[in-house]
């Protein structure tokens, strides 16, 4: 979970990205088709299609970040940690 992909979903960034571990799952339905292989002329042919619609990279960022608020937001991050790590206390007795 890269927290640079995080930090420009929370910012309302549309996102261009090699598809590595969680990144196509972290980010909104819409930033999807900028999801590509490990390829460098893919992630080009990607960035410049996202620099040649400002529109575009508006829409998908309000959607980076509402699913941002949504998913990721501090109250729901510590939930899904403590689950994780099965309630285990966070303050342990000395």
């Amino acid at each position: 979970m890269p927290l640079s992909v995080l930090e420009a979903m929370a910012a309302g960034l549309a996102v261009a990205a090699t598809d590595v571990g969680d990144v196509a799952t972290m980010l909104a339905d819409e930033n999807h088709p900028f999801v590509v292989p490990c390829d460098a002329a893919a992630l080009a042919e990607a960035m410049a299609a996202l620099l040649a619609d400002p529109a575009l990279r508006q829409g998908i960022g309000a959607a980076n970040r509402g699913r941002a608020e949504r998913e990721y937001d501090q109250e729901t991050m510590f939930r899904a940690y403590a689950g994780l790590f099965g309630g285990v206390p966070t303050v342990l007795a000395s």
